[in-house]
């Protein structure tokens, strides 16, 4: 990967993490059920942004990091940050309901490229560099199946809820 792809590449992954923070804070502020769960989520995203900076600004191998760690391609990450700030913009309008928030965020962490990110933390580290960046980031993964986990759960929550509801009808 070209330095100049690279830092680009960079600096669109930072967008991407920032924008789902943010997406992830609106649905803490308007799903109050799941405050504790979109929080969570939207404080790991500001800290992806924040070591992916310091891989930024810090690194001398910026691209070894860079290609083990996030999508190759550019315009994946840009075209996923401009459907992640056009539904930001929808959601303050309009928020979905709790199920619906967890499959679309599903559906962004794999289109962002997640499953990328969580090879490269299930790997052997190559360098101190990437160790160290695995260690930073040891709680800080596999949303798209801690979102996936949550969603069961509300809908067995549901589930329970609606035999409960239909107990007395017989």
């Amino acid at each position: 990967m070209e330095r100049d792809e690279t830092i680009q590449l960079l600096h669109a992954a930072i967008d991407v993490e920032l924008a789902m923070g943010e997406l992830y804070a609106i649905f803490a502020t308007t799903l109050p059920d799941d405050r504790e769960f979109w929080s969570q989520l939207h404080l790991e995203e500001k800290h992806h942004a924040s070591l992916l900076r310091t891989a930024l600004d810090s690194f001398s191998n910026r691209a070894l990091l860079a290609e083990r760690l996030l999508p190759d391609s550019l315009v994946r990450v840009k075209n996923a940050h401009r459907r992640i700030i056009r539904l930001i913009a929808e959601f303050r309008n309009d928020v979905p309901d709790r199920k619906a928030a967890c499959r679309l965020s599903i559906l962004l962490e794999r289109e962002i490229g997640e499953e990328h990110y969580n090879q490269f933390m299930h790997q052997i580290p190559e360098s101190p560099i990437e160790s160290v960046f695995q260690q930073l980031n040891l709680n800080d993964k596999d949303h798209a199946e801690r979102i996936t986990s949550y969603l069961n759960e509300l809908e067995i929550q549901e589930g329970k809820r609606g035999s409960m509801n239909t107990a007395g009808c017989r």
